[in-house]
This record gives C-alpha cells, sequence and structure tokens, in this order.
C-alpha cells in the first residue's frame, strides 16, 4: 500500500519525486495480519546551487573573499555545500585569502539523495595600486598646463586633481 492507497501486489514502482509512507501487510491462511510501514523519500533531480561571492565588484576582488551558500534541494535536503579553488583540496564555504592573479572558483553541491551539482567561474584579484603618471613642467611662467593618466586591470573607479588642497 502506498500513501493509503489500495492494498496491491508484492511489486510496486513509484517513479515520481516525493515522500511516500509505504505499508506492508501480510495475511496468513489462518486469518492473522501483521503489518510494516515505513516513509521514504525519492529524490530525482540534483540540487539547485546558489551561491555568492564578496570582497570585490564587477569580477575584480580585494586578496579577501567570501563565499557563501544558499543551495537548495526540495526534495532530499541539502547534505553538503562545498568550495575549490583552483584545483585545490574541497572545503565548506567561507573566507579564503587569495594571491593576486586570476582564480578560478569551483563549487559544488550534494543532495542527501547523494545528486551532485556543480559550477564554476574565474574571478581576479587585484591588491595592486593603479599606475598614475603626471605630467607637467617643473616651472612656469604664465598658465600652467599639465596632464595626468591612471590604469589599472580592474579598471580606474574615480580619479581626482587636488590643487593646495582644494579639489
Amino acid at each position: 500500500q502506498v500513501n493509503s492507497g489500495g492494498w496491491g501486489g508484492n511489486t510496486t514502482t513509484i517513479s515520481s519525486e516525493g515522500i511516500f509512507n509505504i505499508s506492508f501487510r501480510v495475511i496468513d491462511v489462518a486469518g492473522n495480519t501483521v503489518s510494516v510501514a515505513e516513509s521514504v523519500s525519492i529524490d530525482l533531480n540534483p540540487p539547485v546551487i546558489e551561491y555568492s561571492i564578496s570582497g570585490g565588484s564587477g569580477g575584480y576582488y580585494g586578496s579577501s573573499v567570501t563565499i557563501s551558500g544558499g543551495s537548495t534541494d526540495s526534495a532530499s535536503g541539502v547534505a553538503s555545500e562545498e568550495v575549490r579553488i583552483d584545483g585545490g583540496a574541497w572545503a565548506a564555504p567561507g573566507t579564503f585569502t587569495l594571491a593576486e592573479g586570476n582564480h578560478t572558483i569551483e563549487y559544488r553541491v550534494t543532495d542527501n539523495a547523494g545528486h551532485v551539482s556543480t559550477t564554476s567561474e574565474t574571478i581576479t584579484v587585484d591588491v595592486s595600486p593603479p599606475a598614475v603618471s603626471l605630467e607637467m613642467p617643473n616651472t612656469c611662467s604664465g598658465e600652467l598646463i599639465f596632464s595626468g593618466s591612471a590604469t589599472d586591470p580592474s579598471g580606474i573607479s574615480s580619479a581626482e586633481i587636488v590643487i593646495d588642497g582644494s579639489s
């Protein structure tokens, strides 16, 4: 018997996802009856990956990045969430200190039924300050004309000119 349905034969197939209450009843020739009941959760789908990386923006990060999970599995639940950086060992999500450069972040989620979902992305850690150049004469006899430039692999978010403490 499945979920209070009719009593069937010795074999019953369940092919949908969900939690099922299974009862097995045996009646002997003398009319004696015994029943046993169990619940089973059937999970046919892998977990849904949800995670975030904080400590930067636009794909560029400082040396300290925090990877947080929040994956879900509606049938059996999430058993574990793990992170691997640059092919290293799998570890629990958390805060990691990374060197300058590109890093591959892999995220793996396993549900209680053993299904596994994985994803990966590449981030860039930029801990070097921008390169700055300023071109101007050492002295001038009139209007001062100068120029400056700045470059950085992660881009320049702002630049300003300050003369004698005023911008």
